[in-house]
């Protein structure tokens, strides 16, 4: 899989004390506190060591550390709010990359949704899938087999994020059908309390493809 330019984005920060170095690998890290939360996400890892003055460097630079450290665990520990936050910083970055998709937000899709003219292509893998989908989704196979069943409705592709369907959503409109990218896909879905469908019926479980997009609302379980 591709990876979004959102994440291949990301920056090792290095914080130097005394010349000592130490990097963590651990899945808690420590991040710059007071820097916006967007920041944060571009962060894959940190490297501390040493004790007196800090500098960081980001992306090539290097600059005084006059931020307060704080300790922050994986995304589930943040606050609903701020994985709001960094659910839109990833949504800014695929409309970024994919100028051309047209894109539609949460409010609207659960309107069409609602009255019955919105058909939902899934473009995640079949495991993905597995654990739920929102209601009624189809693969993009079936849709591309049968366009014609759908005409009456609005497409909209989606994914975890909005990454991967809007790859998608170019794709198909490259052959002629108008398909719209759902910004923030299952992830928004969640934070709008949408429905959806797992193998046994309703569910409140989600494929977040891995923890660091593990980013869905309070109240849903996310799963990778």
């Amino acid at each position: 899989m591709r990876v979004p330019l959102a994440y291949r984005q990301r920056r090792t920060a290095v914080l130097i004390r005394g010349g000592g170095r130490h990097r963590t690998n651990s899945p808690r890290r420590l991040v710059l506190g007071g820097i916006a939360p967007h920041y944060d996400s571009m962060l894959r890892s940190i490297v501390v060591g040493g004790a007196s003055d800090l500098v960081v460097k980001y992306a090539g630079c290097w600059l005084p550390l006059v931020l307060t450290l704080s300790a922050c665990g994986t995304d589930r520990d943040r606050t609903e709010p701020q994985r709001l936050v960094a659910l839109q910083g990833m949504v800014e970055e695929t409309r970024r990359e994919f100028p051309d998709v047209e894109g539609i937000g949460v409010d609207e899709v659960r309107r069409l949704h609602e009255t019955g003219q919105a058909v939902f292509i899934d473009a995640r893998s079949p495991a993905e899938r597995a654990i739920s989908t929102l209601p009624g989704a189809i693969t993009p196979e079936e849709f591309e087999r049968s366009p014609e069943l759908y005409s009456d409705r609005t497409a909209i592709a989606y994914c975890t994020i909005g990454y991967r369907s809007a790859e998608l959503a170019r794709r198909l409109s490259t052959d002629g059908h108008r398909v719209l990218n759902f910004e923030g896909s299952i992830v928004a879905w969640t934070h709008a309390a949408g429905a959806l469908d797992g193998p046994d019926g309703p569910t409140r479980r989600v494929h977040v493809y891995a923890d660091r997009w593990n980013l869905v609302a309070d109240g849903y379980e996310a799963v990778w």
